[in-house]
């Protein structure tokens, strides 16, 4: 099984028991969230395309954690003029998981 869906304005491939990292969702671990916007669904050798999301099925995702990258240093500088800045940034992801798929 694999499916193909838009969240956040952002596309996302999945595939069995695999864990996606996303944008950070503003909500708590184990909780769940239903995702309607699929583009292409691959589930029991059957294959559904969405024009341009598939109608009358959607999928239920687990959260399973909130993480931060690693921390990568932003530099400004310019020449001669004695300016130098260092900022660093670490963004926030949500680790999520595919629980089950539904018919409505």
């Amino acid at each position: 099984m694999y499916v193909i869906f838009q969240f956040n304005n952002k596309q996302y491939i999945s595939k069995d028991n695999q864990i996606l990292k996303v944008d950070k969702i503003n909500l708590n671990i184990n909780s769940e969230i239903e995702i309607n916007n699929l583009i292409l669904l691959n589930y029991n050798n059957k294959l559904f395309i969405g024009n341009p999301f598939i109608k009358n099925i959607k999928i239920i995702v687990k959260i399973i954690n909130h993480i931060r990258t690693k921390k990568i240093k932003i530099l400004k500088f310019k020449r001669r003029k004695n300016y130098l800045k260092i900022n660093n940034h670490r963004q926030w992801f949500t680790n999520i998981k595919i629980k089950n798929i539904i018919e409505v």
